[in-house]
Formats: structure tokens, C-alpha cells, sequence
């Protein structure tokens, strides 16, 4: 039982590393301190009640938590400084994401939607296009490096492939409890006592772009899989489990952690205030 345990446990605490080092380079984005939000967000994804919860389950789920963070991380820093390396080391860790699970393969799919963006939105600037077109590269190489990973498994995935849909009308879908678990996720817990804190912060923190356009970018790459994968679902009819949504659970440790910011600058601006008055 150790054994088949210590791979989970392992990528279990290694993600909250991972995370920290996003939450980093989401901070250098918006060139702000650093120190006390990767303090935050250690003690938040320690904490989480899922992560708690995957990374003691002998299951790929803490992996796929791990790579999501990592493969995050490495997409905002090639995009922010260039580094063809950190191109070829995102196209590695997508593949090891979706060798993970298979569903994190909507995490690159999202990667691919921002580089889409950078290279057609109206008036775009040299720079953006040509990372935009780079980040496309790196996503040809990842979905190459991902087919040669996982050539062994794919004539017994195609002859599978239709267990991925919804044939007997009694699987999970969005509109079931598991659907609820998605919602409750983005609090980092399923329960909803548990995680009506995180919701409300993580509310806060994400409707802070209307304020913060820095936080645009680092929230895009990690969350916006999330609706992709709830859309996808519904059109394939395929079906749902709140697991499947984990590799969004760094970008909500990071909508969290801004939104708990968020509230406590309020706090001194009121403290401020009072004592102006």
C-alpha cells in the first residue's frame, strides 16, 4: 500500500512548490511584491482540502495538479521573457499533464486559445505576435511529444473511445452533484462550509481584473480550461466528474490568494480613512 501511495503523496507536496513558483511569476506580471503572497498561497494549498484529500488517494490526481501548475508557470515565464527552453520545458510538462490524465489535455487546448488571441486580436503588437506564434510552436511540440509518450496506449484508447460518452443516460453529468463539486472546487474544498470561503475570495480576486488588467494574462492560462472543459462535456456528451476539473485548482489557489489580498487592502483603506476622519 505505500507503494502504490507514494507517487500521489509525493506530486501531493511537490504541487504546493509548484504552486508557489506560479503565484510567483503571476506577481512579477504585475509587478508587485512577491514574498508574502507565495507565503499565502504555501499555507493554502497545505491546507486545501482537496489537495489534502488527492495527494493521500493512490490516484493520478495530485500528478495532474502538479503539471498543471508547473505547465502554467512555464507558459507565463516563456511568454514574459522568451526563453526557448522554457518553450521546450512547457511542451514536456503538457505531455507528462496529459500522461496524467487525459483530460488535462484541455489545459494546452486553453494555452492554444490565448496564443490564438496574441496573434489575430485587433492591432496586436510585434512582440504578442511573435510569442503568440512561438507558444503555437511549443503547443505543436507538446501534442508530438504527447503522441510518441503515448503511442503504446492509443489503438487500445481508440477502441475505447466511445466509454467516453454518456451512452447509458445514468452517468455524472454538469447538472449533478458532481457538477456541484465543480462549483464548490473553485472554494478548494467539497464541502460547502468548508468552501464558502475560498468561493468568496476567489470571486473577489478573479472580478479584481476589472481593476488589476495585470492579473488578465495569469488567470487566463490557468483558468480558462475550466469553462472550455464544461462546454466541451456538454457538446461531446461526454460526462463529468469534479476530479476531471483539477488541473484548474492552481489558478484557484492564485484567485484566492489575490482576492484575500484584495480584502485586506480594503481593510487599510478603511483603517485609512477612519483615521483621516
Amino acid at each position: 500500500e505505500p507503494v502504490l501511495r507514494m507517487p500521489a503523496f509525493l506530486a501531493g507536496i511537490a504541487s504546493i512548490a509548484a504552486i508557489v513558483a506560479l503565484v510567483r511569476e503571476a506577481a512579477l506580471w504585475q509587478g508587485v511584491p512577491t514574498r508574502a503572497r507565495m507565503a499565502l498561497v504555501c499555507g493554502i494549498a497545505a491546507l486545501s482540502p482537496i489537495m489534502v484529500l488527492e495527494s493521500v488517494e493512490a490516484r493520478g490526481y495530485s500528478m495532474m495538479i502538479l503539471f498543471a501548475a508547473l505547465a502554467s508557470w512555464m507558459f507565463l515565464r516563456a511568454v514574459r521573457i522568451g526563453s526557448p527552453m522554457s518553450w521546450v520545458a512547457y511542451a514536456i510538462l503538457c505531455a507528462l499533464g496529459i500522461w496524467s490524465h487525459l483530460v488535462f489535455v484541455v489545459l494546452p487546448i486553453s494555452h492554444g486559445a490565448i496564443a490564438a488571441w496574441l496573434i489575430i486580436r485587433p492591432r496586436p503588437s510585434t512582440n504578442d505576435r511573435m510569442r503568440g506564434c512561438v507558444a503555437s510552436l511549443a503547443l505543436t511540440l507538446a501534442g508530438i511529444t504527447t503522441i510518441t509518450l503515448l503511442a503504446p496506449l492509443l489503438p487500445d484508447l481508440l477502441r475505447i473511445r466511445r466509454e467516453f460518452q454518456a451512452l447509458d443516460g445514468n452517468e455524472p453529468t454538469i447538472f449533478s452533484i458532481e457538477g456541484l463539486h465543480v462549483l464548490l472546487g473553485i472554494g478548494g474544498a467539497w464541502t460547502p462550509l468548508a468552501a464558502l470561503p475560498g468561493i468568496g475570495l476567489f470571486i473577489i480576486g478573479f472580478f479584481g481584473v476589472r481593476r488589476d488588467p495585470s492579473r488578465r494574462m495569469p488567470l487566463a492560462v490557468t483558468l480558462l480550461g475550466l469553462p472550455i472543459l464544461i462546454i466541451g462535456t456538454e457538446l461531446g456528451g461526454s460526462w463529468m466528474y469534479a476530479r476531471f476539473a483539477l488541473f484548474a485548482l492552481p489558478g484557484i489557489f492564485l484567485a484566492i490568494t489575490l482576492g484575500a489580498f484584495d480584502v485586506a487592502r480594503f481593510l487599510r483603506q478603511r483603517d485609512t480613512n477612519r483615521l483621516h476622519v
